[in-house]
């Protein structure tokens, strides 16, 4: 059986001054790079509302992505607010996932690159950047994902 290896990391796209910070309101990133696998909000299901960036998953449940073990089949969002700063509008997001079982969604918007496949066509997991901007560094991410029995199977 395959697990679900969903890493995600945040990695910043600026240049590296000395004084430069983060701002105090936000975390603390560390050389420009941090993992953002803990504190998801998951749902099992499937409702193309889940990926507005208004809408409320306080009733979800609280994952760590690595932490999952092994995939399930099934439909199911993952959610994460995520906030660098004004100081860091352009960011990279780095995906590993399997090809075919997971769409983006950043601010409500899908981000291409990623999608949703046939059951024929999803394969092993495989490491994406996607690149996200925002002036006010304020990311809403979600992503859908769909895990099929073949894919279990196939590990």
């Amino acid at each position: 059986m395959r697990k679900l290896p969903l890493l995600i990391l945040l990695f910043f796209s600026v240049a590296c001054a000395a004084g430069w910070g983060a701002p105090a309101e936000v975390t603390e990133w560390r050389s420009g790079l941090t993992e953002i696998n803990e504190g998801w909000a998951a749902h099992d299901g499937d409702n193309m509302a889940w990926a507005s960036p208004g809408f409320d998953d306080g009733n979800w449940k609280t994952v760590d992505l690595e932490d999952m073990g092994v995939a399930q089949p099934g439909w199911r969002w993952f959610r994460k607010h995520v906030t660098v700063g004004p100081d860091y509008p352009k960011v990279k997001l780095l995906l590993q996932g399997g090809v075919g079982t997971y769409e983006l969604y950043v601010n409500g918007q899908r981000i291409q690159g990623a999608g949703i496949l046939s059951s024929f066509a999803v394969n092993r997991p495989v490491e994406r950047v996607f690149a996200l901007a925002n002036d006010s560094g304020d990311f809403e991410i979600a992503l859908r994902t769909h895990v099929t029995p073949s894919y279990i199977s196939c590990g």
